[in-house]
């Protein structure tokens, strides 16, 4: 199973402008952890979005709420809905 977690739950909202989705996303990762069922939490790295010390924040608070299998995924800019963030 995976779950893909974007950002910190405070920087939800700017990355995704949809109020309120940190902490939806976070309570998902939560109960996640707790259901006992092998998982890995996935993050697309968009570089003008997600810093590298963004990146160690985030992968820091995972392992604190009990995430040990985190993989990042390269951002594909091609196919971006968003043209600003294009390569």
């Amino acid at each position: 199973m995976g779950l893909d977690i974007k950002a910190l739950p405070e920087d939800y909202d700017t990355l995704t402008g949809v109020s309120g989705s940190g902490e939806k996303a976070w309570e998902s990762l939560q109960l996640l952890v707790a259901s006992g069922v092998a998982y890995e939490i996935r993050t697309t790295v968009h570089p003008e979005l997600l810093t590298p010390a963004l990146l160690k924040q985030l992968d820091s608070r995972l392992q604190e709420t009990g995430v040990v299998n985190h993989q990042l995924q390269k951002c594909n800019t091609g196919h971006c809905l968003d043209t600003t963030l294009t390569a």
